[in-house]
């Protein structure tokens, strides 16, 4: 399964033909500038990823995990994964933050206009 869109490859083998202000231009790539790292659909997965790869989060939640196993934790169930779900919730609103300011910097720099030389 693949996250992420891929890029037609031009073949550089083959002459190419530029029309200008041609209609059929769907067979070359456009320019949008994306540079968000989130989709509504990966979302989650991603930034789990993302979180878990830092080494002290996958520290905490392995001691989680641990610590709910009965006769491990001198401490109750719930108190353990506390402080890490407030650090996770506190890195999910800044992501979510980052990535919507992204999208509005893509969409301000695709929508400029542009000249068209004829």
């Amino acid at each position: 399964m693949r996250f992420f869109k891929k890029v037609k490859e031009y073949q550089h083998n083959e002459n190419r033909n530029i029309e200008v202000l041609s209609v059929n231009d769907s067979e070359f790539c456009n320019n949008c500038i994306s540079t968000s790292r989130y989709s509504l659909l990966t979302f989650f997965p991603l930034f789990l990823y993302w979180q878990f790869n830092k080494l002290a989060n996958l520290y905490f939640l392995i001691i989680c995990i641990l610590q709910q196993i009965p006769g491990v934790s001198p401490v109750g169930k719930l108190i353990t994964p506390i402080p890490l779900s407030i650090v996770l919730l506190i890195s999910l609103v800044n992501e979510i933050l980052e990535d919507i300011k992204r999208r509005k910097s893509d969409s301000k720099i695709n929508n400029l206009k542009c000249e068209i030389f004829s």
